[in-house]
């Protein structure tokens, strides 16, 4: 008798927290879902927002799915599905989040059939042999940049480390990792970006077919094969840094000249020691810069 009342008291305290976990969620989706479309409001004269299902789990985690922006000053985007977790790491402005994570699932750019004259400044530096336009793009059947996004914060102290990868079938792999001193409010770090100091910068790249197709197209243009090309546009980087005066490592040259005759992979780290923020950046002569980044590249 007694273990059938243990029981049924059981049950009836299981199926109460259910209840209780399905009106807190519904609630959550209710609220969330305003927000969102508040938000969208707020950019209703910037832009044409359409989304599908919109929800918030009990852990954080905000999602949108279906999400297409339009806008006639940007190219039309779609994406998939929008995860932003943990949602309530954003409550408070004045702390920074240990961790956030924003993923965009099945992102798509629509490239604009555009075909504009070479830049005076890129003729003045003779490289508009090597100019390429989103028409030339979209001649080699690259007309939508497809990517899986990942966008991650963690919180380290009195540093904060971003890292960003963007992985795309036709346009490559990217990844890009940093460190931000001395940040202790959201809000610091996101309306004073070009005050905080910054440390230990990398970019990773992997290609996944693009550049040797741009090569081929280029070299066609000049009437030059794709080994000739390559060679001249190598050679003319290094005479131009050469004569730049810039203080730079060996491995910037090298790394650069490797990687035109061989476009795989190329990885641009920045360590500047002590750290250093955009504004003091802007401050440096320019041929002092790689030295002060301590800029180096390698393949």
């Amino acid at each position: 008798m007694k273990t059938w009342r243990i029981k049924t008291l059981l049950i009836v305290v299981v199926l109460l927290i259910a209840a209780s976990l399905g009106g807190i969620k519904a609630y959550l989706d209710h609220y969330v879902v305003q927000k969102v479309a508040q938000l969208t409001q707020k950019f209703a004269k910037q832009a044409t927002i359409h989304y599908g299902e919109v929800n918030l789990s009990l852990f954080g985690n905000l999602m949108i799915k279906s999400l297409q922006v339009q806008s006639d000053a940007l190219p039309d985007l779609k994406i998939t599905e929008l995860m932003l977790s943990p949602l309530y790491e954003l409550y408070n402005e004045n702390r920074v989040p240990n961790f956030l994570q924003l993923t965009l699932k099945n992102l798509e750019i629509t490239l604009p059939d555009r075909a504009p004259p070479a830049p005076w400044w890129l003729k003045l530096a003779k490289y508009d042999t090597y100019y390429l336009t989103l028409h030339d793009l979209r001649s080699l059947s690259y007309t939508v940049l497809q990517a899986d996004v990942v966008l991650q914060a963690e919180k380290k102290q009195k540093s904060v480390d971003l890292s960003l990868s963007i992985n795309s079938k036709n346009f490559g792999i990217w990844q890009l990792n940093l460190t931000l001193d001395e940040v202790t409010t959201l809000k610091q770090l996101l309306t004073a970006v070009t005050t905080v100091p910054l440390r230990n910068i990398s970019l990773n790249y992997q290609d996944n077919g693009l550049l040797p197709q741009i090569f081929k197209l280029l070299a066609q243009r000049n009437a030059m094969t794709e080994v000739a090309l390559q060679q001249q546009l190598s050679q003319k980087v290094s005479a131009d840094l050469q004569r730049s005066g810039a203080k730079l490592d060996a491995s910037v040259i090298n790394g650069l000249q490797q990687f035109i005759q061989t476009p795989r992979r190329l990885t641009v780290t920045l360590e500047p020691n002590p750290s250093i923020t955009l504004n003091g950046l802007s401050l440096l002569l320019p041929e002092n810069m790689p030295q002060r980044l301590n800029l180096k590249i390698s393949r």
